[in-house]
């Protein structure tokens, strides 16, 4: 099975947080260890990396992208963890760069931090849960709705004998690395069908959570 891919942009910021002073490292893993289970990782991240003594302005958000990075990696493997560990080892040994090759130091403590930082439950699982989340072929943005009256000529077109009441429903989605804008027109019955719809799905998701809260299973609230 072939390592997996860490774009070169990231290598710096994660050879960065492998080479932190042993304090600051641990520091590093301590307060990540701290934070919930969460859908908002990359913010998280973003804080918590900088909120680390040690840690440079101008390097903290490239070692968060570079965790954030780590992190995905691994939840798209189906590798077990320590093969996960070896995989990415080997692919930050193979590094021929200077600007991104490792010292004797780094090499040595490679594996055992990388272990560390990829047994931070909370952004393991929470990585996991956007990736499944964002599994689909169309994941949805935004939406819009625009509201108009059309009137209704009779036989002659000098007079307005009636007027309905038409919805434009945009929805604004991802289609892999496109965004895209889907639309439907729909009457005043119609957004009540959608309303109604909407409505069902809500009462199924909250007793879906109960059902997690009595098997003890942590429900992840999207932010």
């Amino acid at each position: 099975m072939p390592s997996p891919k860490i774009p070169k942009r990231f290598l710096i910021g994660l050879i960065n947080a492998l080479s932190l002073p042993e304090n600051s490292f641990q520091e590093l893993v301590t307060k990540l260890e701290r934070v919930p289970l969460t859908l908002n990782v990359r913010e998280l991240l973003g804080e918590v990396v900088s909120d680390v003594s040690g840690i440079a302005p101008d390097d903290a958000e490239k070692i968060a992208s570079a965790l954030m990075s780590l992190y995905m990696v691994r939840a798209n493997s189906d590798r077990e963890t320590s093969e996960a560990i070896d995989d990415i080892a080997d692919t930050l040994e193979d590094v021929e760069d200077r600007e991104t090759s490792l010292t004797d130091e780094v090499l040595s403590n490679l594996k055992p931090r990388l272990a560390k930082l990829l047994e931070v439950n909370s952004f393991v699982v929470g990585t996991k849960a956007i990736s499944m989340l964002q599994e689909h072929d169309n994941i949805f943005y935004r939406a819009r709705v625009l509201t108009d009256i059309r009137p209704v000529f009779g036989v002659a077109p000098d007079a307005v004998q009636a007027a309905v009441i038409v919805h434009n429903l945009m929805i604004h989605h991802h289609q892999g690395e496109n965004h895209k804008d889907f639309y439907v027109t729909l009457d005043t019955q119609d957004v009540q069908i959608l309303i109604d719809i909407l409505e069902r799905a809500k009462v199924k998701a909250e007793s879906l959570k109960s059902l997690l809260a009595t098997s003890n299973i942590p429900y992840i609230e999207p932010e």
